[in-house]
């Protein structure tokens, strides 16, 4: 050290003292990176995050110019602007610090053309509107379930997809469709076939099409809940499902391949609907006589249902009471059609497939009690076996004669009873009564001959031991014909 040195020294060591120790190191796991230079024993302080020199560990640096809320600068941590962070950069059309779509921007910081969607939104009652052929994004959260409202027109259809933001078909989508009442009424999932959208579509959903007027609900949620970070619903509605689309059976009773809404005449009677008094059942003058089909079950009844009040049989709950309503023995009693027993009009009944669901005839509480009479004509007296399935019991009378109970409960099974019979030749009035006592409530009957074949082909009346005119017959002159009228 030479003399000047030395003289420094001696006026400054107060101040050199003071900032050695400030820089002494400290001791722990917070204790600044130190270094020390061994010939002056001066301390040195190590790089750090702001000093305006990119270290090792730093992605940028730029001193007092670092921010986290200015664009494309280096952000408070020495790392770069990212999607992401919250700040919209030069490369980014948009940044909301989240994973979501369907809220304006997209994951990868993009800003979102088409509508999002408005949380809460995962119940029809809160589905956020979408215009169809415009379409909107969204996206779900785990768990999280997407509703959207749409407008269509009466007798319009109704097609929704749901893919990728680009197109694309992501397989972990669900669709759900929500009719008027908010009941769900079809679904779709992405994924069944490879590279498949979920799609409901009018051509393969038949309640995706001949919609009444009104806004529908579609719901979409990642398959299991899953989350899926952004999708695009895609939305296409029509005014007529009468162009191109097959109808619902239900929608074409006389199956000419229209639907009501497209047909001049729904039952297909030569009556036209404008004047028909029955347009959805044929009763007019090209109704074909009522025979048997090929599998021979009974379609065509007089039923009173819903009857309630009177005591179960001897046997038990489901056992069909002793009491008689039809007259003054339900073996002998031959009813008309508007007659009440036990209250219930006796009315018309027609089931394509012979298996009649009486809870379709009445919602009344059990126990309950129905009863069905119809006439059956054989061309010859005729040994045979009358195959019933009821729920829950049942007896039967054939021209008087009881053939056969069963009190036991349970649900419908085809051809579960055989009846020994005797047809005289001309006509059989059958009568059977059925006792619900809880749940289902059903019946379905037809002949087989002594070699089990179906006796199909036996004309039917339920009004009466003589061919049945169904041309448009309104005996209580209310406008509606006997053939749908509750109360002829």
């Amino acid at each position: 050290m030479n003399a000047w040195t030395a003289r420094w020294l001696a006026r400054t060591s107060p101040l050199w003292l003071t900032l050695a120790l400030s820089c002494k190191p400290k001791d722990g796991p917070d204790a600044q990176d130190t270094d020390t230079d061994e010939d002056t024993d001066t301390v040195l302080v190590g790089p750090s995050c702001g000093d305006g020199v990119v270290d090792d560990g730093e992605a940028c640096d730029d001193g007092e110019a670092n921010s986290d809320t200015a664009p494309d600068a280096c952000r408070t941590t020495c790392t770069l602007p990212t999607c992401g962070d919250g700040v919209t950069d030069a490369e980014e059309g948009c940044d909301d610090q989240n994973e979501l779509g369907g809220d304006g921007c997209s994951p990868g910081c993009v800003a979102e053309s088409l509508p999002g969607e408005v949380e809460p939104n995962d119940i029809p009652a809160t589905a956020s509107p979408v215009t169809a052929g415009v379409g909107a994004m969204g996206g779900l959260s785990e768990l999280d379930i997407d509703c959207w409202a749409v407008e269509v027109e009466d007798n319009g259809w109704l097609d929704v997809r749901a893919t990728g933001p680009d197109g694309t078909c992501p397989p972990d989508l669900v669709i759900r469709l929500y009719d008027l009442d908010d009941d769900e009424v079809a679904m779709a999932r992405g994924g069944d076939e490879e590279g498949a959208c979920a799609h409901l579509n009018p051509s393969e959903t038949e309640d995706a099409a001949y919609l009444d007027g009104g806004v529908y609900t579609v719901c979409v949620e990642g398959l299991l809940r899953s989350a899926v970070p952004v999708y695009r619903l895609v939305v296409e509605t029509g005014d007529d499902s009468c162009l191109g689309f097959d109808p619902p059976p239900e929608d074409d009773p006389d199956g000419d391949g229209l639907a009501n809404a497209c047909d001049a005449d729904d039952d297909d009677d030569g009556v036209p609907d404008t004047t028909d008094k029955c347009p959805l059942v044929s009763d007019g003058p090209a109704t074909p006589i009522a025979r048997t089909p090929t599998n021979g079950f009974i379609q065509d009844w007089m039923i009173a249902a819903g009857i309630r009040g009177d005591a179960v049989g001897s046997d038990g709950a489901c056992d069909p009471s002793d009491v008689s309503r039809l007259g003054t023995d339900d073996a002998t009693a031959v009813p008309s059609l508007g007659e009440s027993p036990g209250g219930v009009p006796l009315r018309l009944w027609h089931e394509e497939d012979g298996n009649i669901a009486f809870a379709d005839l009445s919602n009344a509480a059990s126990p309950r009690e129905v009863y069905a009479v119809t006439w059956v004509k054989a061309d010859a007296q005729t040994e045979a076996n009358l195959y019933v399935g009821a729920d829950d019991g049942v007896v039967g009378w054939v021209e008087g004669v009881r053939v056969g109970e069963d009190e036991v409960c349970k649900g419908v099974t085809i051809d579960h009873l055989s009846w020994p019979v005797t047809l005289k030749s001309g006509w059989n009035r059958v009568t059977i009564k059925v006792r619900d006592h809880g749940g289902g409530w059903g019946l379905v009957a037809r002949f087989k001959d002594l070699s089990g074949n179906n006796l199909d082909g036996l004309e039917v009346s339920p009004t009466g031991p003589a061919r049945w005119n169904r041309n448009q017959a309104d005996r209580d002159g209310d406008g509606l014909g006997d053939a749908c009228d509750p109360e002829p």
